[in-house]
């Protein structure tokens, strides 16, 4: 999770400690745990005013004060593992998901149980706040979207249709629409489906993909929708109508991320064959095709704030800046050990925040090793500002980016636990795979996962999307 002013962010590992940080320097400002259950941290948030954590982990929600790492308060309620957790735009309530098919809202007045939504059939995977906080959407394995009275529990009609699982929600910038689309599951479903988010009604469901839909995001002005496939094609659709305004081919494997420009007129993809293109959102017409990727997968692509430029992470473990006026490969940012899978801008456009994850099987283990890294980079200058680095196997050594200590990793039961060499402290270690979730866009949160790679990781701020499967 990333407080509001981008100046903090917060990392949950697998015995349930969460490490609060600098973003500009990596510097650790606090850390916290939950002493008496140590469980996977599946999902962070920050209030609006940065002054507590939401961590959700085994049945409660925690909240922790995030100067002193205090303890405030466990709300207990939820029968099984919490998946998701969100404060509402106004700091008054937060929403939890959970594997107990329930979503719950709590009054952070006096830390009560407001509501307990119960008709979910199955686990609930995702759950977010309306920004006029009077409304919850909620998602889940039952293959249904449905929004919620914040207050009376009334259930507005649902959105149900899709034959997979519901894996990623996402907002339009006005609050005013939900797409939903699904990428996994026992059988094939291509469609995203629009809702209006005051009636809960399904305005269209968007249908022309040969394949599943893996990534969607809308324009922002909230009209347009942007999606990628494994069919290998990106898709600009009219929300109003859902017809179809361009089919851009031209990539020759899955699309894996698709971003518009601030102003509406440029869609950017990056794909699996290791090309980031630039469309025309009007014409329709291809600008530019980016190939400094060493033909690896493209996982990760985002404007930036003004415009001018395009940030991509891919397979090849580097971050690249191009020019979004003429194509031009200006920046290289280097420093991460495996696949970039996260990627964006801070606010002001000055730094770029990217993560890498990956799994590797140890032979000193013969299980899963899960290593990730999170490196800040001057978008300006491309160099690297900044790493956290998981580590690498068991007991060996790696050097982290420039001026970063060398690090030591070391077997603890289900994870692996980072040190300073010379000092012996704890820096971090490898996290664990969280559940599926959604996306809200006005209120800046983003999650989904498997059992192998961290594909979104969840946001705070006005910020754009940074990470697709």
């Amino acid at each position: 999770a990333i407080s509001v002013d981008c100046r903090r962010f917060a990392v949950g590992l697998s015995d349930g400690n969460v490490y609060v940080r600098d973003a500009a320097s990596g510097a650790e400002l606090t850390r916290f745990t939950a002493e008496r259950t140590r469980t996977w941290v599946r999902s962070l948030a920050f209030s609006k005013d940065g002054q507590r954590i939401a961590s959700a982990s085994d049945n409660n929600v925690r909240l922790w004060d995030t100067v002193s790492g205090d303890e405030v308060m466990c709300l207990e309620g939820h029968e099984d593992v919490v998946t998701s957790v969100s404060f509402s735009p106004d700091d008054q309530l937060i929403v939890s998901g959970s594997e107990d098919r329930t979503a719950r809202i709590w009054d952070c007045e006096n830390w009560m149980e407001v509501n307990c939504l119960r008709d979910h059939d199955e686990e609930v995977t995702c759950a977010a706040i309306f920004p006029d906080s009077g409304r919850i959407v909620t998602g889940s394995k039952d293959n249904t979207v449905r929004i919620w009275d914040v207050h009376n529990r009334a259930e507005w009609p649902r959105l149900k249709g899709h034959v997979s699982q519901v894996t990623k929600v996402v907002f339009s910038p006005d609050g005013e629409r939900i797409a939903g689309c699904c990428s996994n599951g026992r059988r094939i479903d291509t469609s995203v489906s629009v809702l209006d988010s005051k009636t809960g009604e399904e305005l269209t469901r968007l249908e022309g993909h040969s394949a599943p839909v893996t990534t969607v995001t809308f324009s922002p002005d909230s009209r347009r929708i942007a999606t990628g496939s494994m069919d290998h094609t990106v898709r600009e659709w009219n929300i109003a109508n859902g017809a179809e305004l361009n089919c851009f081919r031209g990539h020759k494997s899955y699309v894996e991320s698709v971003s518009f420009s601030p102003d509406g007129r440029r869609i950017a993809s990056g794909s699996d064959d290791g090309s980031v293109r630039v469309w025309d959102a009007i014409s329709g017409v291809e600008q530019f095709c980016f190939k400094g990727h060493s033909s690896s997968r493209v996982y990760c692509v985002t404007f930036s704030p003004d415009g001018k430029f395009i940030a991509s992470g891919g397979m090849d473990r580097t971050v690249r800046i191009w020019n979004a006026s003429d194509g031009s490969d200006l920046r290289l940012c280097e420093g991460h050990e495996d696949s970039v899978t996260a990627i964006h801008f801070t606010n002001d456009g000055c730094r770029i925040i990217s993560q890498s994850f990956k799994g590797e099987f140890s032979t000193v283990t013969q299980r899963y090793v899960y290593r990730s890294m999170i490196l800040v980079c001057d978008a300006l200058s491309g160099a690297s500002l900044k790493g956290i680095d998981d580590g690498n196997e068991l007991d060996e050594v790696v050097s982290g980016p420039e001026n970063t200590c060398r690090f030591r990793a070391s077997a603890r039961e289900e994870e692996t636990i980072i040190e300073d060499r010379r000092s012996g402290k704890s820096i971090t270690w490898f996290p664990v795979p969280f559940v599926v979730r959604g996306e809200h866009k006005s209120g800046g949160r983003w999650a989904g996962t498997d059992s192998t790679y961290i594909f979104l990781i969840q946001l705070e701020g006005d910020v754009e999307h940074l990470y697709e499967t």
